[in-house]
């Protein structure tokens, strides 16, 4: 079995009508133009991972738990502490993945 990596792609031909218009009503222009070949390399993994890792130890730091305490419901037990910092983490992070990406 070919994995679909190694499958050979038509660039050469172009495409009908009903095919682009069948591509332009379930996807947006701009991906099926264009695809992106490469990923943004090891800068951008290592500067994200820099980020990553200073957003964890700004959360990780015991002077965010007592400022995280003084939310409603968020210091009644450390597991709702713990998940607060994690929803926390988790919606930084992407903020920044997608600071970075575009």
């Amino acid at each position: 079995m070919e994995k679909l990596s190694e499958i050979p792609t038509k660039n050469d031909t172009q495409m009908s009508q009903d095919e682009e218009s069948v591509m332009k009503k379930y996807f947006k222009p701009e991906s099926f133009a264009a695809v992106k070949t490469s990923s943004g390399g090891w800068m951008d993994t290592i500067k994200l991972a820099m980020y990553a890792s200073v957003l964890f130890l700004i959360l990780a730091n015991p002077w965010i738990d007592s400022i995280l305490c003084m939310v409603p419901y968020c210091g009644e037990n450390v597991l709702v502490l713990l998940a607060f910092k994690a929803l926390l983490f988790m919606i930084l992070f992407v903020c920044t993945f997608k600071f970075l990406v575009s």
